[in-house]
């Protein structure tokens, strides 16, 4: 496989979520519980990325803890508002674009 030449993207980070971007969003059970209006907070997932289908997932959970309805074109966007830092980087893909943020665009 090529890697993407630098001088040909250079303002470009190329991303790659272990599983799906939801994984990420799965990080931050505060998150979830506020947008979506929830009684309590759902419990904490130690490996988000470890989760099969996270999209499918965090439609389940939010459904069967408060009957509401996912839709991720809409609510990925709230859960990405809320979502803290600190929960993101427990995710390992995330920690690696965190790493390479500041090791080479925050340093600029």
């Amino acid at each position: 496989m090529a890697k993407v030449p630098p001088e040909k993207y250079p303002n470009t980070i190329i991303v790659i979520p272990i599983q799906e971007m939801e994984a990420w969003l799965l990080s931050d059970a505060t998150a979830i519980k506020s947008v979506f209006n929830l009684s309590k907070a759902p419990n904490k997932i130690t490996d988000c990325e470890s989760i099969e289908s996270p999209k499918e997932h965090l439609r389940d959970l939010v459904w069967k803890m408060g009957k509401k309805r996912y839709l991720n074109t809409t609510h990925n966007e709230k859960l990405a508002e809320k979502i803290t830092l600190s929960n993101l980087i427990r995710c390992s893909s995330f920690k690696r674009l965190d790493e390479y943020i500041k090791d080479n665009i925050a340093k600029g």
